[in-house]
């Protein structure tokens, strides 16, 4: 398949290609060399949604489009994507697992609308984890400011 000038090897074309790995055994078997994060990209999730929201904006849209598919379209191979939802710390531990996935499948959509196929990204949400910066306080405007650059998504390239 093809996405762009970057080529890809799904899953579905394996039996087609003489046995080559798929995807999943692609990221976690090492073969001749280990799979690795090549580049790696953090948009702010507050760039691509609204507050409290999973709807990507035209605004968040074109941030995709200008920073990971052009890197994309650059890149000579890329074995498999893995884009990472994460929220700020407000609000209940199980809502922010489900805004961080919602966010995640997002973006992946958007991928996928772009033509890169959908069984080369691997979407998850991890909520609060690993929080940029710690801001102290009950939510206030100054609070929700503050943690901002919690609330991101991060998008790796993974190649051999």
């Amino acid at each position: 398949m093809r996405a762009s000038q970057t080529l890809w090897n799904p899953a579905a074309c394996a039996d087609v290609l003489g046995g080559m790995p798929t995807q999943a055994q692609a990221v976690a078997a090492p073969a001749n060399e280990p799979a690795r994060v090549t580049q790696s990209f953090e948009v702010s999730a507050d760039a691509l949604f609204g507050f409290d929201s999973a709807k990507l904006s035209d605004t968040g849209a074109a941030a995709l489009e200008s920073r990971i598919m052009t890197a994309l379209n650059k890149a000579e191979h890329v074995e498999a994507l893995r884009v990472i939802g994460y929220t700020d710390r407000l609000g209940s531990a199980s809502y922010n697992q489900a805004l961080s996935e919602r966010r995640a499948l997002a973006v992946k959509s958007y991928l996928v609308s772009r033509g890169v196929p959908g069984e080369a990204i691997q979407a998850q949400g991890v909520g609060a984890a690993d929080p940029v910066v710690n801001c102290p306080g009950a939510k206030s405007a100054k609070v929700v400011e503050c943690l901002k650059p919690n609330r991101r998504v991060r998008i790796e390239v993974v190649a051999r």
